[in-house]
């Protein structure tokens, strides 16, 4: 829903704000911290990578899009009628490996064309 979306980038861009307005000093001293918390993204001025927990309206909005069926509705959730055409009945067995929010903030220069992986002849799971 339009709600839950407004909801969702209200809080990521609050968490946001309180992640990157620590000083430098403190910024240096959680650096380990930070690789927790920020993946690593091409073109970084004005662009994150931000880790989200699967807790609270991150896990809503989840659970929403993985759902069977939506509420009066037919349709299934967007990302489970994917998996379910992706990996057939072992759909119930996928697992994810990362949940993230890419925050793109206005002044940040495209990214090039690049792939997330090398590539690999077989599939790294």
């Amino acid at each position: 829903s339009s709600a839950a979306c407004e909801a969702l980038l209200h809080d990521i861009n609050e968490k946001l704000t309180v992640k990157m307005s620590k000083s430098e000093v403190v910024q240096e001293q959680e650096q380990e911290e930070k690789v927790k918390e920020f993946g690593f993204i091409h073109s970084r001025a004005h662009r994150w990578d931000m880790y989200l927990r699967n807790e609270g309206i991150y896990n809503e909005a989840l659970a929403h899009m993985l759902n069977m069926k939506q509420e009066n509705s037919d349709q299934q959730g967007t990302l489970r009628s994917f998996f379910e055409e992706l990996f057939g009945k072992n759909a119930n067995e996928s697992k994810f490996h990362e949940f993230s929010s890419i925050v793109c903030d206005p002044g940040a220069a495209c990214q090039p064309i690049h792939p997330d992986t090398n590539y690999t002849d077989v599939a790294p799971q």
